[in-house]
């Protein structure tokens, strides 16, 4: 086998300061998802990551119509057949409580609710997922 189609195995150490927060063994191949670290998942996760085969224990599945997503700390996934995909909140979820970190915000005199770029606005369970109007 060529060495440029090998896996190849890194080692990733993440440090805050002086506290060690993650070590990774990150296995890369044409169809090996990526390991991202809890610590640094919220700087890192853009839409079209695959994040790998199991979400943390706390993540929520939803439905909207027929499709299911899963949120945890107010990113969005699909499963896929190479792991969960991060991809844009869905129009009309509606989840019951709202992420930590969350910035009340006031657009044309109405009240959202916004996290990592997703608009809320109160529903009667919970929030739902809305396009600033």
């Amino acid at each position: 086998m060529p060495a440029s189609s090998s896996p190849s195995t890194i080692a990733v150490m993440i440090r805050f300061s002086t506290k060690l927060l993650a070590a990774v063994l990150i296995v890369s191949s044409p169809l090996a998802p990526i390991a991202v670290p809890e610590a640094d998942a919220k700087a890192s996760l853009q839409v079209g990551t695959i994040i790998g085969y199991q979400l943390p224990a706390s993540a929520v599945t939803i439905k909207v119509g027929n499709t299911r997503y899963h949120t945890h700390k107010g990113v969005y996934y699909r499963k896929t057949t190479h792991g969960y995909k991060v991809v844009k909140a869905p129009r009309g979820a509606i989840i019951r409580r709202l992420p930590l970190g969350y910035k009340r915000v006031v657009l044309r005199g109405k009240t959202y609710f916004r996290v990592r770029d997703v608009y809320y606005i109160k529903a009667s369970k919970g929030y739902k997922v809305v396009i600033p109007t």
